[in-house]
């Protein structure tokens, strides 16, 4: 199972995360940035509802390499953040693609957001940017590991 952690730095604030797939890697990255910006609420909704409250976004990027990637599939999600009124109910990254896997010369990776109206104020850090600062995206025993801080 997937995970991410918070960390401190001076000026800005990173994510540690964890997963088995690159897929679930990004989609803890994604937890954890929005959980940094405050738009996090998974106990919404499932994300998937009928009910017409879950707006669905696309997410279809190319990059030359992982790290690139993440940092692009993240600023997707900072945009959202700036110009939506909403909580992440649910991430999905659908498609995570490593130049090594087809050799292609470049990463793809493609996913869903769900957005849900925000009932209430919410509380969190205006994130500027994602940074390359210290950017890791690394295979571990278990799967994949990804640093990555963003400018506050």
């Amino acid at each position: 199972m997937g995970s991410f952690e918070i960390l401190e730095h001076t000026a800005d604030v990173g994510i540690r995360a964890q997963g088995a797939s690159l897929e679930e890697l990004f989609e803890q990255a994604s937890r954890g940035l929005a959980e940094i910006i405050g738009i996090w609420n998974p106990s919404s909704a499932s994300g998937r509802t009928d009910d017409g409250r879950a707006e669905e976004l696309l997410i279809d990027l190319q990059a030359p390499d992982l790290g690139a990637l993440l940092v692009d599939w993240l600023q997707e999600i900072v945009y959202v953040a700036d110009v939506r009124d909403g909580v992440l109910s649910h991430v999905e990254a659908k498609v995570v693609r490593d130049a090594d896997d087809e050799g292609a010369g470049g990463c793809a990776a493609a996913g869903r957001l769900w957005l849900e109206p925000r009932i209430g104020e919410g509380e969190g850090t205006a994130v500027k940017a994602i940074t390359y600062h210290r950017l890791k995206v690394a295979p571990t025993p278990a799967g994949w590991t990804a640093e990555v801080y963003v400018d506050v």
